[in-house]
């Protein structure tokens, strides 16, 4: 059947539905849907995908603010730190805070060239990880490139914005004495979480609609990154409304998608651990107290059992999500298609030639 191109957001969604059922259902292929499980979840197409920011202001500031030297500084530190040990603590600090960001770039690079892996696959049907995986990595490191850009502007914005307040609220002694600025602390938080929510919800939807139309454009042409980026605001700014109810059209059905789908894992999970609870106690009523090797073992198998269960559960509940990451994809695949020609010919295949029409043979003429 012959999908047309639309300009509405909410004609994508049948098509891209159509799309998902035939990619996963018709055939079904295990080999297809492992795959594609996984390459969604580096991703972020089987959640949100969306990364938050967590802040902990420590319950117990210095309360003596006398200058004084270095030992009472450190002394009044809420993490009580020995000062003959400072630099030994700073250089496991440096240490591990240059491993965890190790950790994050180099899943940020797999989530990267996987993007395109993921649109190879919706677009294609077929999922061959380790072939799109070497064929992408130019476009993937263009996309690097640009989430670091965004990465590196958005903790800008957040220190500052938000970290400036707490730091001059600790210079100014508010936190020493909070019950005498109760009213000052209740105001400036509630104004820093509003804000620190309409920032993340900002982010978050800039974050989505520069993925789903940014990397089609650096997928199917060659161009440099600050290239792509122009292309693409050049493509908002062409249909602004268009693009405006595609944004929420696409929040709307991230929410749509995570209620389904978290109710249909949690039966599975209820359905998995009810059971095993259920047996668990009846055998621990059944089989005689006192300790001993017995009851250790006993409780070993169970512990082992519980932690079996517990990883077939997960990876049990992301394939069965898999179908909401692939309409999504989908879904931002078929409304960017509608406005970007070279994706259009994929998305939108023109319906197959009219046969020619019937002409009956000449018949013959009478002696």
């Amino acid at each position: 059947m012959y999908n047309a191109p639309s300009q509405s957001a909410t004609d994508a969604i049948g098509p891209a539905f159509e799309r998902t059922k035939h990619l996963l259902f018709k055939p079904f292929r295990w080999s297809f849907w492992w795959r594609m499980t996984l390459v969604c979840l580096f991703t972020g197409q089987l959640g949100a995908g969306f990364n938050g920011f967590n802040f902990n202001i420590p319950a117990n500031f210095p309360q003596d603010r006398r200058r004084g030297g270095s030992s009472e500084f450190l002394s009044n530190l809420p993490w009580h730190v020995d000062p003959s040990t400072l630099w030994l603590w700073v250089g496991i600090g440096v240490i591990a805070f240059l491993a965890l960001a190790m950790i994050f770039l180099v899943f940020m690079y797999i989530s990267s060239v996987l993007q395109f892996v993921l649109f190879d696959s919706v677009l294609l049907g077929e999922c061959h990880i380790r072939e799109s995986w070497s064929r992408r990595q130019g476009p993937g490191r263009k996309y690097f490139k640009f989430s670091l850009i965004v990465a590196a502007i958005s903790w800008t914005i957040v220190l500052v914005v938000f970290g400036t307040p707490v730091l001059f609220a600790w210079a100014s002694g508010i936190f020493n004495e909070p019950s005498k600025h109760l009213a000052i602390l209740i105001v400036a938080g509630i104004i820093l979480a509003l804000l620190f929510v309409v920032f993340s919800l900002a982010l978050a939807a800039f974050s989505v609609l520069a993925r789903d139309l940014l990397v089609p454009v650096l997928a199917m042409e060659d161009l440099a990154l600050k290239d792509a980026f122009d292309k693409v605001k050049a493509m908002v700014a062409a249909d602004k409304t268009g693009y405006a109810v595609y944004a929420l059209m696409r929040f709307l059905l991230l929410i749509a998608v995570g209620i389904v789908f978290g109710i249909i894992n949690m039966v599975l999970i209820m359905a998995v651990v009810l059971p095993t609870v259920l047996m668990g106690v009846l055998v621990f009523t059944l089989v005689p107290g006192g300790g001993g090797v017995a009851h250790g073992v006993l409780i070993a198998v169970f512990a082992l059992l519980a932690i079996v269960i517990g990883i077939l559960l997960i990876c049990t509940t992301l394939m069965v999500s898999l179908p909401g990451g692939v309409f999504q994809q989908s879904f931002s695949m078929y409304f960017v298609a509608a406005r970007y020609q070279p994706l259009m010919h994929y998305m939108y295949p023109p319906p197959p030639p009219m046969p020619p029409p019937y002409v009956p043979p000449p018949q013959p003429v009478p002696a």
